[in-house]
C-alpha cells in the first residue's frame, strides 16, 4: 500500500469515528473534500471516501440532507 492510500485509511477511520460522534455533516464535508483532492492523482486512495460517505451518509445524518464539498 502506498503512503498515500494509508493516509486515506487513517483519515477514513477518523472520520467515521467523528461521525459516530454525533459530527456526521462536518465528516461528510471533508471526505467529500478529500475525495475530490484525490480523485485524479490517486483514484483507488479517492475511491475509499465513496464507501466513507455512504457509511456516513447511513448512520449520521438526518434523511435528505444535502451535503456538498466545502
Amino acid at each position: 500500500m502506498t503512503t498515500t492510500g494509508r493516509l486515506a485509511r487513517i483519515l477514513d477511520q477518523a472520520l467515521r469515528e467523528l461521525g459516530d460522534a454525533g459530527k456526521g455533516e462536518s465528516a461528510c464535508r471533508m471526505a467529500a473534500s478529500a475525495y475530490a483532492l484525490l480523485e485524479r492523482w490517486d483514484p483507488k486512495a479517492a475511491e475509499r471516501f465513496t464507501g466513507t460517505l455512504q457509511h456516513l451518509t447511513r448512520t449520521s445524518l438526518p434523511r435528505g440532507q444535502d451535503v456538498r464539498a466545502g
